[in-house]
């Protein structure tokens, strides 16, 4: 009997091999996706080169209206060196620029003006901030000048601003189970109980807009990428569920809080996001290009979502994978002791110590990221003996630590698959500082100077990144710039443009600069630009714009036009 129920189990549990494409539009979900096996590893552009050739799961033809992707061979694009062990990571993970269009409009969202950044005033190399009450978690917004501290008990929300080291607004949140998620220029708190989506200025700090019964079902977890104004990605249950009872991934526009459609395809999800009671979470790149989703319970597998434009290229895995934290541009993912590629497919590079493996978390900014583990107890030890926890800062796929951090003070690591600490962390490379919520004493906001410019002059190995972020929006008969900051230890740096619209044009030193036509008919275009040094080193630095009119440029109104 005991055999016959595995047997079923593992029958209905086991993936099928066989992806497809769908398309979300807002509304009810579709129907549920069978499950996908894992293959041998494969870069994004092999797998989403691959999608159109995929059958239908469903019997019968497509429904109508549906479309598929329709993508033509391309030549590949420039590869950027990935984590140890795993494969090459395209330059740009939605694909090369000269893709086909897809077969529907991509969003427009509200084009991103970075907010100005600067060290944050300490001091010394430690101090604390002390809130009203307990912090929930900390959410990172205006690409890492805000930090969004929310506290459940006192039903507030905190702006801490890290200019200026210390909090600036305190925000009313009257209802149980408050959410918030936070962009470059604008950040959301949802408000369960009312159903009210309220939309607040970074740069004021303001109310703009509020919006009634902007979700279709009961919202489970909300997320947007910190240095992105869209889209706003909300785990929905109720009705959007999977007959295996796990959430589903709606798309939205923060400005408006309205869903988008995407055309999607790759793998099917037929679990869902969080299994059996467990809570759903959702992480999405800083740009907005990658969104990550799981269950803290370990079950039903992780799913990753590559935007690109109007597509969503869906990877699934189920059982093997932890907790899925996206870097800021997406190209690697962050679990514990391993990273991977956005397609989840690599075995990720080596663990350092597979007894304990340090969590690792990206940074707002740049190639950075922490590792942070619990120190081995000593030898007679107890069992449950405390165990303090420390951390260090590494840099680039190599994963080379760059600045000892030490202990975290009244900070432990979490228990169990599914978990992540990561919204207890951030370090902010810009303002050169590490913010933390000590897991133990929650009530205040530790703050560490992270020097990593004064650390990398330091370091003896070689390396070459970027730092700098592009500007995502042109404007139709304006100039469109952007200056290209890298870090190297040999110097000598050399851009040049290895893909682009027509006009474009980069100087050795990096200056990128198009005068935008004004009867310019695309609406995004991609760009991909190599970079070398001295030492030989070299990288492709890949991107999108979004190209739009001068109208376009303006504040969306209070009823989110």
């Amino acid at each position: 009997g005991l055999l016959a129920i595995t047997a079923g189990i593992a029958y209905v549990l086991w993936p099928s091999p066989t992806p497809s494409t769908t398309r979300v539009v807002p509304g009810p979900v579709a129907p549920s996706d069978p499950m996908t096996a894992a293959e041998p590893p494969k870069n994004l552009d092999e797998i989403i080169k691959e999608a159109p050739k995929q059958k239908e799961l469903e019997s019968g033809p497509p429904p109508p209206g549906r479309p598929d992707f329709g993508v033509p061979k391309f030549n590949e694009p420039g590869n950027v060196r990935g984590p140890r062990g795993g494969p090459n990571l395209p330059g740009l993970p939605g694909g090369p620029p000269d893709r086909a269009k897809s077969a529907v409009p991509a969003p427009r969202f509200f084009p991103v003006e970075p907010l100005p950044i600067s060290p944050t005033p300490m001091a010394t190399d430690r101090v604390e901030r002390t809130m009203p009450g307990p912090i929930e978690n900390m959410v990172v917004a205006g690409g890492g000048r805000l930090l969004l501290l929310l506290l459940p008990r006192d039903r507030r929300v905190v702006v801490f601003d890290v200019n200026k080291g210390e909090r600036v607004k305190l925000i009313p949140a009257e209802d149980d189970g408050v959410m918030v998620a936070g962009g470059m220029n604008l950040f959301v708190i949802y408000l369960p109980g009312k159903r009210v989506l309220e939309r607040w200025s970074c740069k004021t700090l303001e109310r703009e807009a509020e919006f009634r019964d902007a979700f279709p079902a009961e919202v489970k977890a909300l997320a947007m990428g910190s240095a992105s104004n869209g889209p706003l990605v909300a785990a929905l249950g109720g009705g959007r569920r999977t007959v295996h009872g796990g959430t589903t991934l709606g798309y939205f526009d923060p400005s408006t809080g309205k869903e988008v459609g995407y055309e999607i395809g790759g793998a099917r999800n037929a679990m869902g996001v969080g299994l059996l009671n467990a809570t759903a979470i959702v992480r999405v790149s800083a740009d907005g290009s990658v969104v990550t989703a799981w269950g803290d319970n370990g079950h039903g597998g992780s799913q990753s979502d590559v935007i690109d434009g109007a597509r969503i290229t869906r990877y699934w895995q189920f059982g093997w994978l932890d907790s899925l934290i996206p870097g800021p541009d997406g190209r690697t993912l962050y679990g514990k002791g391993l990273r991977y590629p956005p397609d989840l497919r690599a075995a990720g590079n080596p663990r350092e110590n597979p007894n304990n493996s340090g969590w690792l978390i990206p940074a707002v900014q740049g190639e950075y990221f922490l590792s942070v583990r619990s120190q081995q107890a000593a030898r007679g030890a107890r069992f449950d003996a405390a165990r303090k926890t420390t951390a260090d800062i590494l840099v680039g796929a190599d994963g080379k630590s760059i600045l000892n951090i030490g202990e975290l003070p009244n900070f432990e690591l979490p228990g169990g698959r599914g978990k992540t600490f990561d919204q207890f962390l951030a370090l902010i490379p810009e303002a050169k500082v590490l913010a933390i919520v000590p897991t133990k004493n929650r009530d205040r906001l530790t703050l560490i100077r992270a020097d990593l410019d004064s650390a990398l002059s330091k370091a003896e190995f070689d390396y070459l990144f970027v730092t700098s972020r592009p500007p995502t929006t042109a404007v139709k008969g304006e100039a469109y710039k952007y200056t290209v900051v890298t870090k190297s230890k040999k110097g000598g740096i050399k851009v040049t443009l290895e893909s682009g619209p027509k006009g474009m044009a980069v100087t050795p030193a990096g200056v990128v600069t198009w005068d935008v036509p004004k009867n310019f008919a695309e609406s995004e275009v991609g760009v991909i630009l190599k970079v070398g040094d001295a030492g030989g080193k070299e990288l492709f630095h890949s991107f999108r714009v979004a190209v739009r009119s001068k109208a376009e440029k303006k504040t969306p109104d209070p009823k989110g036009n």
